[in-house]
């Protein structure tokens, strides 16, 4: 049985990254790690958690996920 210790990484998807980054940075606090054209990597100072942010464009849904890091695979 997999037993999740932590959750390391979350993904969302947005329309403009440009103008949803200003919400994880001015009012989440969050910190750009990376950015490419259409992908950007944010994390909050107090946390290992990153967040993934895609741009997909007018045709984005919202949609996101998380992954979890785990200790052992079997018990």
């Amino acid at each position: 049985m997999l037993k999740p210790i932590a959750l390391t990484e979350g993904h969302y998807e947005c329309r403009s990254l440009d103008e949803t980054l200003p919400i994880f940075t001015e009012l989440l606090a969050a910190q750009v790690i990376e950015r490419t054209e259409h992908q950007a990597i944010v994390k909050h100072p107090n946390t290992a958690w990153r967040l993934v942010i895609h741009e997909a464009g007018p045709n984005a849904n919202g949609w996101s996920s998380a992954s979890a890091t785990t200790t052992r695979t079997w018990q």
